[in-house]
């Protein structure tokens, strides 16, 4: 029963140490307003959880999104192909290249080789531009239309300099990124 005492308003109200209860064993006092338990069980977080589950949920979409999107415009009406390499020999024949390297004597043919896998359909085209120790060397750019479904394009670069060199090669219609490799031409 609750006990009442008279209070000097004149209206009767529970005194405070009448209105809390004895917490059960594992329950933890929010340090709300005196005489107030919050009562929680061993495990219970309380509003936590909701507030847990929800900032998860909103960063899953927040990361699935983007990658969603990706996906969704890597497939869609993409013509470029899932693999792409690029190397530099001085031997081999078609889509074929011996002696790899990354540096290469003065004046020794350097041969190009960059491959699609799967080919790359037929009129897609592909522009290559040859970079020396940073600058674009602009009358050696070229553009390729592949005829024919291709599994690489290839090509003899003719005597160089010495120097480093940066070969792109860029692919369109395509949404695949540039494809791109070095090498050196020393004395």
């Amino acid at each position: 029963m609750t006990q009442r005492a008279p209070d000097p308003s004149g209206i009767d109200a529970p005194q405070p140490d009448s209105i809390a209860e004895p917490a059960p064993p594992g329950a933890v006092s929010d340090g709300g307003p005196p005489g107030w338990i919050a009562l929680r069980g061993p495990g219970d977080q309380g509003r936590r959880t909701p507030l847990l589950l929800g900032c998860l949920l909103l960063g899953a979409l927040l990361l699935a999104s983007p990658l969603l999107a990706v996906a969704i415009l890597d497939n869609a009406g993409s013509s470029g192909s899932d693999t792409q390499t690029i190397g530099f020999g001085s031997g081999g024949s078609g889509c074929t290249l011996t002696n790899l390297a990354s540096s290469f004597p003065l004046d020794v043919p350097i041969r190009d080789v960059v491959t699609f896998s799967p080919p790359l359909p037929a009129g897609a085209t592909v522009t290559i531009r040859i970079e020396k120790n940073g600058t674009e060397l602009v009358d050696r750019r070229e553009t390729v239309t592949a005829g024919e479904a291709a599994a690489c394009i290839q090509g003899t670069l003719s005597p160089l300099e010495v120097g480093h060199y940066r070969v792109e090669a860029e692919v369109s219609p395509s949404t695949m990124p540039l494809i791109n490799g070095e090498f050196d031409v020393t004395p």
